[in-house]
């Protein structure tokens, strides 16, 4: 992290529909290509957060592995970063309240 305080959320740039979502809500973006995950963040004791998720393409990336190989990238940066965190989202139907 350095001493640069800014902690923006990394958002991999194949996330187009979330992107002006985020910066509607005031939300410190960075829109990047992110090589593992859809999403970093660095938690206040410094350790990297990975968030990946998956919606409708779950059964075909398990079937296919990329999702084992997707996983397995992620927990590879994590131990090679030093501390860290996977989060998996497993998207569905929702409504809002």
């Amino acid at each position: 992290m350095g001493t640069d305080r800014r902690n923006p959320l990394l958002v991999d740039d194949r996330e187009r529909k979330i992107i002006p979502l985020l910066r509607t809500m005031g939300v410190e973006i960075e829109v990047v290509r992110l090589e593992v995950s859809d999403y970093s963040f660095y938690d206040r004791a410094g350790a990297l957060n990975l968030v990946t998720r998956k919606a409708s393409d779950l059964y075909d990336s398990l079937h296919s592995g990329h999702l084992a190989n997707e996983i397995e990238a992620c927990i590879n940066l994590i131990h090679n970063y030093g501390k860290g965190r996977l989060w998996w989202l497993w998207e569905g139907v929702w409504s809002p309240c």
